[in-house]
């Protein structure tokens, strides 16, 4: 009776406790360990530790592999979805050390063993192409391959089990595991949620849903960090305060929106929703960063959304009241500027275009040295 205590409650609450401890620690190394390459060193060790500890307790190989399998396919799927899955890898290769250094030979077996954890490291490859699929369908299928695999090669779990019960009881303390596993990482996905929702309310414009000034500052300030070349580019709505004196605020809020939906979605089908960031400034006074990008180039992209705002742009029906802007380029290409100077060239150019009559876009003429 305590060997199947052992078996169905108690291994699957210490294998718990210990992958629930290895999230948090690996969450705390993010902060820590920069980088990814010693980040997964890290974590690679931490799981060959918890591997060894488990296959010391484990009654059997059935209860090893079975155990460790549900661990293993939590770390592919929840925890460590773009690298999880080389600890199909690790666990044969830990197996087969573990023998060598205790003198003991499995002969066949550990052929099967190696087999076992390239067809489950494939089968990980294969799944995760499926991105459609849940990820706790994917875990499910996961499951049922492991045992079908088992169940083709019985004799590595040959000295294993002298009864039927005893493979039941691992099944279920392995599932009992899986269960678990699916419930805490559930909520592990409601925290993340909130924290990002938290995160981007800090960062987004209320009316208009793209980026605000702080986050603009916080930005610029990473670029120089990172020495990334990028364009700025300052607009500006022409007479707008006149509209919102004219038809009032609702209808200037209205104006703001579609404005800045309309810029997104110009620029995303241009050049990419990962080459640009929109930011409102203030007002109605908005900014474009352009990754990459010469001020030339920039002027580009905004001449194309210049005229798919002319072809779209709102009349209100109030009165035949054409909304237009103007726009000021500065580029940081050859990291001459800090964040600060390109948005005040870009501004300075942002202000000739008005200056000129407005409805224009200008690029900046003064180079500074």
């Amino acid at each position: 009776m305590e060997k199947y205590t052992l078996i169905l409650f108690i291994m699957p609450i210490i294998l718990l406790s210990v992958v629930i401890a290895l999230a948090f620690i690996t969450q705390r190394l993010t902060s820590i360990v920069k980088t990814p390459i010693p980040r997964a060193i890290t974590v690679f060790i931490l799981y060959m530790v918890y591997a060894y500890s488990t296959l010391q307790f484990s009654y059997s190989l059935l209860g090893f592999y079975s155990y460790t399998f549900v661990i293993e396919t939590a770390m592919a799927y929840y925890f460590f979805p773009k690298y999880g899955h080389w600890v199909f890898l690790a666990t044969p290769s830990l197996t087969a050390l573990y023998y060598y250094a205790t003198n003991y030979s499995l002969g066949y077996e550990e052929i099967q063993i190696a087999i076992l954890g390239a067809c489950l490291f494939v089968f990980a490859l294969v799944i995760k192409r499926f991105s459609q699929l849940e990820t706790v369908v994917k875990v499910c299928f996961s499951f049922t391959f492991k045992w079908l695999i088992i169940a083709i090669f019985p004799s590595i779990f040959s000295d294993t089990y002298s009864t039927v019960l005893d493979s039941t009881l691992i099944y279920f303390g392995s599932l009992l595991i899986a269960l678990i596993l699916w419930g805490f990482y559930r909520i592990h996905l409601t925290e993340q949620a909130e924290i990002k929702k938290v995160i981007q309310q800090g960062q987004t414009d209320a009316l208009t849903g793209v980026y605000n000034f702080q986050k603009l500052g916080t930005d610029l300030q990473n670029y120089e960090t990172s020495k990334q070349a990028y364009a700025l580019a300052m607009i500006d709505l022409d007479y707008f305060k006149q509209l919102n004196d004219t038809f009032g605020h609702h209808a200037g809020n209205d104006i703001l929106k579609e404005f800045a939906a309309l810029l997104t979605t110009s620029l995303e089908t241009y050049i990419g929703i990962e080459n640009f960031s929109i930011y409102r400034f203030g007002g109605e006074e908005f900014c474009v960063l352009f990754f990459d990008c010469s001020t030339e180039q920039a002027s580009k992209h905004l001449t194309f959304f210049k005229n798919v705002y002319e072809t779209r742009h709102r009349l209100l029906r109030e009165a035949n009241y054409a909304v237009t802007f103007s726009v000021g380029i500065e580029s940081n290409e050859n990291h001459q500027y800090n964040g600060m100077e390109t948005m005040q060239y870009a501004d300075e150019a942002l202000y000739e275009a008005k200056h000129a009559g407005r409805n224009q876009i200008h690029m900046y003429q003064k180079k500074h040295q």
